[in-house]
């Protein structure tokens, strides 16, 4: 059966390159502890490629387990913006010169911030990657 995704086998097949590709080139940005400018640009840009390339791979899934491919993209996709939170606060730290630690204080304080913004999802999106992997 023909699948009426609106994303072209061309896209979806560029973004599973495209988005480890700038993923991995953001990891060359990292210093003293945080993504800067630079690095923090390229993670968020990464992150649109992924949600396409996750959209692509779960859409193949869902007529086999439809439930497992529409949770898995959702739990994909919350990680995805994980990312680009991550991204966000690196861009922001350099931006504003704010020092690594100062930036997270407040997370550390208010626990649910932190594990919702940033740690819980963080997670999300790799595992999605090795679950899907797995089937």
């Amino acid at each position: 059966m023909e699948s009426a995704l609106p994303i072209s086998k061309t896209a979806g097949g560029l973004s599973l390159i495209a988005a480890p590709l700038v993923f991995a080139a953001s990891t060359f940005f990292w210093k003293e502890g945080q993504y800067g400018v630079t690095g923090g640009t390229l993670i968020n840009l990464s992150q649109v490629p992924w949600i396409i390339a996750f959209i692509v791979l779960f859409d193949k899934l869902k007529m086999e387990m439809p439930r497992y491919a529409t949770v898995g993209l959702i739990v994909a996709i919350y990680g995805c913006l994980s990312g680009a939170n991550f991204g966000f606060v690196g861009v922001y730290g350099e931006a504003f010169q704010i020092p690594h630690k100062p930036i997270w204080k407040p997370c550390r304080i208010i626990r649910l911030t932190q594990t919702y913004c940033c740690s819980g999802p963080g997670l999300c999106s790799p595992s999605a990657c090795w679950s899907w992997g797995s089937f």
